[in-house]
């Protein structure tokens, strides 16, 4: 489900069970893959890949080329920088800025100030 005032580009690839809400943006050639939740004015960036199951919180950033693995949760205004790659089932806590390029193994936490 898209909700009437999300912004979607039209490259960009949204899954028919995904959900993205109210005033979220999905850029460019980005993927949302299928059953992700895109919370309230949280933005996905150009050619970024968020893979099933993942949640992306309200206010949250994915910048440009970022990848959330499968069930992983951005949490709400938490900034995931450009190329940073979050494996599957981690986790970037609430109020969270992970810097450009930087990796979250599977499974893992990003708190805030580390």
């Amino acid at each position: 489900m898209i909700h009437e005032s999300a912004k979607v580009y039209e490259t960009a690839s949204v899954h028919e069970t995904a959900t993205v809400m109210h005033e979220a943006s999905v850029s460019s050639c980005a993927h949302i893959g299928a059953g992700v939740y895109v919370a309230v004015g949280a933005y996905v960036g150009p050619s970024a890949h968020v893979g099933p199951g993942a949640t992306i919180g309200a206010g949250a950033k994915v910048s440009a080329g970022a990848i959330i693995g499968p069930g992983a949760v951005v949490g709400h205004h938490a900034v995931v920088g450009s190329g940073a790659v979050i494996g599957a089932g981690a986790e970037v806590c609430p109020y969270t800025e992970l810097p450009e390029g930087q990796t979250l193994e599977p499974g893992a936490h990003a708190y805030p100030g580390e």
